[in-house]
C-alpha cells in the first residue's frame, strides 16, 4: 500500500474544497452574454440592494446604453476586454452624454462585472 505524502494530500485536499464550493452553480460563464448577464444582475442583485430610484436609473442606463452598445454585439462575458469597454465609454462620450450620465453608465458596468467575478464565479478577473 502506498502512502501519499504531504503535498499530493495538499493537493487532493484542495480540489475536493474547490469542488465541493462550486457545486450547484447552474450555467457556463462561457456562454453568458453581456445582456443577458445585465439582466441577471439587475434582477438578482440591483433589484434586491438598492432603493428605486437608484433601480429606475441602472435600468435605463442598462436598457438605453449598455444593452444597445454592447449587447448589440452580443458579447460574451468571458470575450469582454478593457479595449471593449473602452470603447463602450469613448463611443458614449462623442454622443455628448452629461458626465453625470457617463459615470452612471460606468458604475453599472462596473458594479456589475465585478459581481460577475465575485462572488458569483461567472468569469474570471
Amino acid at each position: 500500500m502506498v502512502v501519499p505524502d504531504k503535498k499530493e494530500t495538499e493537493r487532493a485536499s484542495r480540489q475536493a474544497i474547490t469542488e465541493y464550493e462550486n457545486t450547484g452553480m447552474y450555467f457556463e460563464p462561457t456562454t453568458m452574454a453581456v445582456a443577458d448577464f445585465m439582466d441577471y444582475w439587475f434582477k438578482g442583485y440591483t433589484e434586491v440592494n438598492h432603493k428605486d430610484n437608484t433601480q429606475l436609473n441602472f435600468e435605463k442606463a442598462i436598457r438605453f446604453q449598455i444593452k444597445s452598445a454592447i449587447g448589440k454585439f452580443r458579447f460574451r462575458l468571458r470575450s469582454l476586454t478593457h479595449a471593449i469597454l473602452q470603447q463602450f465609454a469613448n463611443d458614449l462620450y462623442r454622443e455628448s452624454y452629461a458626465k453625470k450620465s457617463l459615470s452612471i453608465f460606468g458604475n453599472v458596468v462596473n458594479h456589475a462585472l465585478r459581481r460577475a467575478v465575485h462572488p458569483w464565479g461567472l468569469n474570471k478577473e
